[in-house]
Order: C-alpha cells, then structure tokens, then sequence
C-alpha cells in the first residue's frame, strides 16, 4: 500500500450548477444493498475500498462487451466465451423481454445502460457569444438555421455601445430564421438572437424528468430483470452535448417558474430589495411573478444591459455587472436537480436494489461534492497509446478517488484499434482503479480474444483487495502536471480544484490549490532529489506541514530565511500558508537571469529604467514577504526578456480588431485569458477573423505556431494569413496543457523589417466551439513547452548562486 506521509486533506469541489447542474443533497447512497430478483434468491452486495463490486460475498471482475440489446448481439458475446456484457435499452421497455430472456437463459452477467436520450428542458438560449451575427453596416437579408427553435427574439445592437435600434419576435419554422434587418447609420452592427428551443445541455428537471423516471420505473417493474442483473448505467439517458461550467439556459417551465418565484420572495422578502439586487434602473415591477418571468440578455461579458419579459415583451434596464439575475436562476435548478437526481437514483434502488452508475461527462455535480447519490462511475475510454487510455480513463477515475464513500469505477466503454491493445488496456485501467472493463463490440476476433482475459481477471483476488492511492492537480495545472502513475505507486490525476500553475523559473514546477477552506502548494523539482531551502517568510516558516507520496521523507529543518526540505520528482504538498515559499535557487536563478539582460541592455544603450527600478524594488521587499515579491520579479524578468526575444509572442485575445465571441478568462491559458469562438447558427456563412500588428523581430525563416484548443473536426477551417502567405494546421496538437489546449504547427514564413500583420481566420460553415491562446513566430526550430516561452537569449553560460 501507499502511504501519505503527513497531513493531506481530502479536498472537494463545489460545483453548484455543472453539466446537469445537479447536486447530491442529504444523506449519500449507501454503497452496499440487497438485490432480490425476479424468481431468485436475495443477494447481498457492497463496493470495497479497492473500488470492487463483491457480490453475494465474491469480488466481481467483469470483462466484456457492449452489446445494443439484440438476441444475436446477446447470443455472439455468450458464443465468444463470454459472462459479462453491458446491453443497451431505452427507459421505454422496448426490447426489454427478448433481451432479459436471452440474457437469463444463456446465464450471463449485465448492467443496463440505458440508452435513450435524456429529456431536455425547453426554453431560451442566453448565448450572445454563439447566437449572433456581426459585420453589419447595410440593409440586408439574413438567412440561417437554429435547429429546434421555434421563435427567436432577434435584436439589433450597434456594435460600439450595444444601442439596441430594433427588437422583434420572430416565430420560427423548422428552425430557419430569415430577417430584413435596416441599420440606422452605417456603423457596424450586430444581430443578437435568443432562440426559444429545447436545451442541448440541461435537462428537463420537472414534469418530463418526472415522466422518464416513471417510465423507467415501469419498465423495471413490467420487465423485471433477473438473477444476472449487476447494475443500472445513466439512469436519466443519454446526453447529447456536455454541458459547461455554468447554466446560459432559462426554462420556460411553469414549475421552474414557480420555483424561481418562491426563492425570490424568500430570499429578497420585498420587491425593492429583489430588484436592487438584480441591479434594474427603476422599480416598474410590481409582483415577484412578474420578477420570475424575466430573462437576462447576456451571458458573461456579451450582450446587453436588458432583461426581457417573454409573455409580454416588455424589456427593463439593468446594470449587468451588479445584477444578481444569473446567480438567482443557477440556484434554483442547481437545487431542483439536487432533489430529482437524487430522486431518480433512490427510485432505482427501490425497485431493483442494484449499484447505479452515471458516465463521466464533464465535472459533473451528479457524481461531484461531498455527497453522492450514485453508486459509481463509468468511464468512455479510447485511445491509440497507454497514455492516450489513461488520459481518456482519468477524469473519471479523479472522481471516484476523491469521494468519501467507496465507489464502483467501471470503464463502461472501451474503443480500442485492435486486439493487440487488449491486455495492455486491462492492466493500464486496472492499475488506475478500474474494477469492471467492457469493450465495443466491434468484431468477432476482439470478442474471442477477451475471453481468456475475462477468465484470468476473475480470479484475481489481488486486485479485487488492492486500492492504489492519488493526488490531484487542478486541471487547469495540466503541463507540467500530467496525468501519470508516481515512482510511489501513487496516481497523479486531474480534477476540477480551483487553482493555477507557479513560475518557479527552469529547475521546478510547482502550483497553487484553493479548496474552499484554505489553500495549499505543490513543487516538485526538475531533477534529482536534493536539499532546498524555501524562502518563507519568518514568521509564516514555523506553520508549514508537508505531505509527500511513497516513503520519502522532506525532513524539514527550519533555517534562518524559511525551511530546509527534499525535494525531488515526486510532488511535495506543504499546507499552512497561502502564500508561495520560494525555492532559493529559483530565486537565484531569476536575479542572475535578470542582471545577465541588464548588462546586454547596457551594451545595446537599451533603456530599462522602468523594469530595474520595480526589479529591485520586489528584490528589497523579497525577505519580508517572498512570495509576493518573487512573484514580481519574475513578472519583471519576462518583460524585460521579451525585449530580447527574436520571436513575437502574440497573445489571442489582445485583438482589437475580430469578430469572435469574447475574450475568455481561463486560468490554464498563457496571460490567463484566451480568445473563444463558439457559434452554433447553421446554414449561415459567416467568416470569423482576428487581426493583429507587430513589429517584425527577425528576417530568418519563422516558424508559425498557434496555441489552441481545437475540437478535431475544426482544425481544417482555421488558417492563418501572414506574410504574404495563407497557413494552415499541419499534424496534430503538441504538449498539451490547461483544459485541452495545445500546439500546432502552421508552417513557416518570411517577414520584412517593419511592422507586419496577422490575420486568423476560422471558417466553420456548421458552427464551431474553439479557443485560441497564443501566436507564436520564432526562427529555427521550436519546442512547444506548455505555456512557457522560449528564452529569449542562452543562459547556458550562467552559473547562478544555488
């Protein structure tokens, strides 16, 4: 077993409205229960800590397939020599007998998924960022297709102060919108369109999630499953999209609303505070109905400064950086799906008391917090590598590790290239914590294949009693953390953590956590285990504690300046203070970097009065408060390295001139901020460009790199115009970091002494969801690295205080 020397605080996130906005409430599922089926004996079965169903007292392994709930799927699985399969069925009940039947009477062990689609709530669409057409200057048509609208409300902005010059409802058939829209003058303008349609992302969590859970009910009921019965996948169904971090969806629901005007009124008590907090400019509203039927007309930092009443079309000015609106409507169907979530699950568990599992999709509160009200997680794995698998497989596995409870983590779907993956593929998910594989049944030979495997896993007793351990990394940490199993045997996963990576220079990594209670640093270094001292503040040194994986010891010893620790590759977890402690070497290596480029500026009679004076200004203040002022002087180094640099380094969302949805915070980004396109109008032709200048750094052949998170089919419609020349992505994404960003190779280029230009351009006729970071053209042969960039000159010849 591995053990966790020294405090390490089980940390959880509070999600309060993700993917299903859904969030566990009172007691969680008990992860053990009786199974009594039709016409058999009752079976007892509970989770362990190694993650493992042990039914009826035995551990349970299964290796199989997927099979779509047809007699000849059913009867090949059982022909290859195989017991246990995962079949496919719609909430509905059709199908249901054969299957059962065929499944009895060969004696094989499933699971259910149930495979129809989710209900998915009706509504309006708050999405300016994806609903909207800009580059309107002149009368003109407008033709494009929302699939599922039914109305629209169009409105027609200025783009220069969001004037709304025209707002209309329009009703919609088969989704196709077409508007004569007539600017007043012939400043651009924007096309911002509110569809009312029925959500990709959130469900319906009122009389049709109340439906389907009756229906299934029934269906558990008419159809009963028999003795092979071993678990319930995805009891609401499938979703088609996976949601975001935050609700742009208001339902239209009398229920809903309902709901929303009960938590106003308890909440604000009068109308004037209600509408003080939701920021409105004059007190026209007279009843909390009235407050519940409003909508808000942006999402984020788009849109406009409006809420807008549905039934009447009646439009009430607000200030939307102070408006309470979106928090009040997240609560209210965070709270409406933590009670039907919960619902469903404990329905389930009524009718056939067997293990439920939701498939990871997205940092989801149905399976997130400090209470869950499933018995497991079901991971979708694919992949061409090891690492692929286990990357696919982490997220879900993240989940199942933090929980308090013992939790079922099953990979439920498993896509692999050919049959050579196969062992390989078991092990790798069985060292990550998975108890339960099933593959898609793709072919006969990866059928006949898994039978021995299947066999051989059954009868591991070892593995059935074994749990590895992990820690986690906040994703957006993701480079130089990764995903992978630690010299220590512990896992290093991902997880939806608030926090962000440190610049500690070249010889360590290291990042920030906030947990809700407090915060806590992780380093590690870049080499070999050694003794470093860490700069901390005197007075703050004496309240660290350490954590490390595996057996090694940090053996603090506290030292004038801060504390002595080992530091090695495996990362040490310190607790006790929320600022940073500075290894000493990162901070000699930045005062010698620096003093290296202030001499080179010396002999260019460059002027770098400014980043001397606030250099040694954090270097004065460093002893008393390290980690603010190392901070500092690194924020000082860079600019002053930049000055240097032979390559332009150009950050996405400093565009000034683009028609792309909106500059996008995101902690795991260069700068922290990235430039997002998402647009979901089809049918429309839309090209969407960012245009940027820049003093050309060198006359060398460049080569032209995009940092991006791109989804893959849209990597063929975005290319890059520079120099004279139209680029575009050549082979896949390099050193993945943050939450799915990387690099990608353009070509090369040639630029003449001046200022140049760049334009980017992504045309995506069926819409798009991307995001673009970074820019880079840099001579010789480039490296990506994450966020880091290239030093602008060599440091090898540097020999820093250590």
């Amino acid at each position: 077993m591995v053990s966790l020397k020294g405090y390490l605080p089980t940390v959880r996130a509070f999600l309060s409205c993700v993917v299903i906005g859904l969030a566990a409430v009172g007691m969680a599922q008990k992860p053990n229960g009786v199974y009594r089926p039709k016409g058999g004996q009752p079976v007892t079965w509970s989770i362990n800590d190694a993650k493992t169903l042990v039914w009826g007292g035995t551990p349970y392994l299964p290796v199989g397939v997927r099979v779509d709930g047809t007699v000849d799927q059913i009867q090949a699985a059982k022909e290859a020599g195989l017991g246990d399969v995962v079949v496919e069925l719609p909430a509905g009940g059709t199908g249901w007998d054969e299957a059962l039947k065929a499944l009895e009477s060969q004696k094989l062990r499933y699971l259910i998924d149930i495979s129809s689609l989710a209900p998915m709530a009706k509504g309006f669409a708050i999405e300016p960022q994806a609903y909207s057409i800009s580059g309107i200057t002149q009368a003109r048509r407008v033709d494009a297709t929302i699939p599922g609208a039914t109305s629209v409300l169009a409105i027609l902005t200025t783009k220069r102060d969001n004037n709304v010059e025209k707002l209309q409802r329009i009703k919609l058939e088969n989704g196709r919108l077409s508007i004569e829209v007539k600017p007043l003058n012939d400043l651009e303008h924007i096309l911002l369109l509110y569809p009312e349609m029925r959500s990709l992302e959130q469900p319906d969590l009122w009389e049709s999630l109340d439906e389907h859970r009756d229906t299934l009910l029934t269906s558990l009921k008419n159809h009963a499953p028999g003795a092979g019965l071993r678990g319930i996948i995805n009891p609401l169904g499938r979703m088609l999209f996976v949601a975001k971090t935050s609700t742009r969806f208001v339902p239209s629901n009398p229920y809903f609303r309902y709901e929303f005007r009960t938590f106003l009124e308890k909440k604000y008590q009068n109308m004037d505070t209600a509408q003080r907090n939701w920021a409105l400019a004059s007190n026209d509203l007279k009843s909390f109905d009235e407050m519940a039927r409003l909508l808000p007309l942006w999402a984020g930092k788009k849109g406009i400064s409006l809420l807008w009443d549905p039934v009447t079309d009646k439009t009430y000015t607000c200030t939307q950086t102070r408006s309470k609106i979106w928090d009040d409507i997240q609560a209210v169907i965070a709270a409406a799906g933590a009670r039907r979530y919960q619902r469903i699950t404990s329905s389930i568990r009524e009718q056939v008391d067997v293990p439920v599992i939701q498939e990871w999709s997205g940092w989801a509160s149905a399976y997130e917090g400090d209470t869950v009200s499933v018995d497991g997680v079901g991971a979708r794995v694919s992949g061409a590598s090891p690492t692929q698998i286990i990357e696919s497989a982490s997220r879900a596995a993240s989940t199942v590790y933090r929980w308090k409870k013992p939790g079922w983590l099953v990979a439920t779907d498993i896509d692999i290239s050919g049959v050579d993956q196969l062992g390989a593929t078991v092990d790798d998910l069985s060292s990550l914590g998975a108890r339960g594989w099933f593959f898609r049944n793709s072919s006969g030979d990866l059928r006949k294949a898994l039978a021995p495997v299947a066999l051989a896993r059954s009868n591991d007793s070892n593995l059935a009693n074994y749990g590895s351990q992990a820690v986690f990394y906040p994703e957006n940490a993701a480079n130089p953390a990764a995903t992978q199993r630690l010299a220590s045997g512990a896992w290093w996963l991902p997880s939806p953590l608030d926090g962000n990576r440190v610049d500690l220079g070249t010889q360590f990594y290291g990042y920030r956590v906030s947990n809700g209670s407090g915060s806590y640093f992780v380093i590690w270094s870049t080499g070999a285990e050694r003794r470093i001292k860490l700069r901390v503040a005197k007075e703050k040194a004496k309240a660290l504690t350490f954590a490390t994986t595996g057996q090694s010891d940090p053996q603090p010893k506290f030292v004038r300046g801060g504390v002595e620790v080992t530091i090695g590759e495996l990362p040490l977890m310190i607790y006790g203070t929320d600022d940073i402690p500075v290894p000493e070497p990162a901070y000699q290596e930045t005062i010698a970097r620096f003093g290296y480029l202030a001499k080179l500026a010396e002999e260019k009679r460059m002027e770098i009065y400014e980043e001397k004076f606030h250099f040694a200004d954090a270097l004065a203040g460093f002893d008393a408060n390290p980690g603010g002022n190392f901070y500092s002087m690194r924020e000082w180094f860079w600019k002053l390295s930049s000055r240097f640099a032979p390559y332009v380094w150009q950050e996405a969302e400093f565009s000034k001139i683009n028609n792309f949805s909106e500059p996008l915070s995101q902690m795991g980004c260069s700068n922290a901020w990235c430039l997002a396109l998402r647009s979901t109008l089809e049918s429309f032709a839309q090209t969407y460009y960012a245009d940027y200048s820049f003093q050309t750094r060198s006359t060398d052949l460049l080569e032209v790199w995009v940092a991006a998170k791109l989804p893959p089919q849209a990597k063929q419609y975005v290319t890059l115009s520079v120099g004279g020349q139209t680029l575009s992505i050549e082979g896949e994404g390099l050193s993945q970091y943050g939450s799915g960003f990387a690099w990608y190779k353009m070509g090369t280029t040639k630029l003449v002494p001046g200022i140049s230009k760049i334009r980017l351009t992504v045309d995506a006729p069926q819409g798009t969801d991307l995001a673009i970071d970074t820019i880079l053209l840099i001579p010789g042969n480039f490296r990506p690295n994450g966020v880091y960039m290239p030093d602008a000159v060599d440091f090898s010849t540097i020999k820093p205080k250590n």
